[in-house]
């Protein structure tokens, strides 16, 4: 883990260290860091906020499934895609007849 020139955890390291990209030995001397400084604590909850906006943004961007469509929506799209073939059947019928 590297430190500044203050003896704190870098906005980087903590930045990992709050999405879980560090290995136990570098999650191991960060926590032990962060015991004993409150600088740094502050830090990783502004980090940690930071991320959930982050998320949340992302959460909110994403694409939504489809909405589910009711008994009579279901009904109704039904009986109008048998419409549509049985018109498509009689406009078909005179064509396939000999002239």
């Amino acid at each position: 883990m590297n430190v500044t020139l203050e003896g704190h955890v870098p906005e980087e390291g903590l930045e990992a260290y709050a999405m879980g990209m560090l290995s136990g030995e570098e999650c191991v001397l960060i926590e032990e860091h962060l015991l004993i400084c409150p600088t740094c604590q502050r830090d990783l909850e502004a980090v940690d906020d930071y991320i959930q906006v982050a998320r949340a943004a992302i959460a909110a961007l994403a694409p939504q499934p489809p909405a589910r469509i009711g008994p009579q929506t279901a009904w109704v799209l039904r009986a109008a895609a048998g419409i549509f073939i049985t018109a498509a059947w009689i406009l078909a019928v005179p064509a396939a007849l000999p002239a």
